[in-house]
């Protein structure tokens, strides 16, 4: 497995520590009761739990890839940008807008996920639909 790849999983595993802990943390304040082990907070339906971190990733990893330009926080930690395939060029709205929609489709599935990067050297549905790669920064 080559270094970029290295790096592209433990920026994965930073931001979605990253981004957990932010929702747990706002939940905490908004939710005397609430425990991210118990389901235990008040009138919040415990199955809208799932969707609330999928709209906090998808958040985050849109608008620190847009406001950073091709990187998240894990990303700036492992020394990484996310560009286009083709020119090495940042990518435009669309094109970012589309890659962070599949990334919560490989959260999603993320067994299969796993198996595809692991199985063809570092592929990504995201990367693949948005004509993008991972480079080193």
């Amino acid at each position: 497995m080559n270094s970029v790849n290295v790096k592209r999983i433990v920026a994965f595993v930073i931001d979605l520590l990253f981004i957990a802990t932010l929702i747990n943390i706002g939940f905490s304040l908004l939710y005397e009761n609430y425990s991210p082990t118990s389901f235990n907070f008040g009138w919040f339906p415990p199955f809208v739990l799932p969707g609330v971190f999928l709209g906090g990733y998808l958040l985050y990893f849109f608008l620190f890839d847009l406001i950073f330009e091709g990187q998240t926080l894990g990303k700036l930690a492992s020394s990484i940008l996310v560009v286009g395939s083709s020119n090495n060029h940042i990518l435009d709205f669309k094109k970012r807008f589309i890659r962070s929609l599949l990334k919560m489709l490989s959260i999603l599935l993320l067994p299969l996920s796993i198996l595809l990067f692991f199985s063809w050297g570092g592929f990504t549905i995201h990367e693949k639909v948005s004509d993008s790669k991972t480079i080193l920064n």
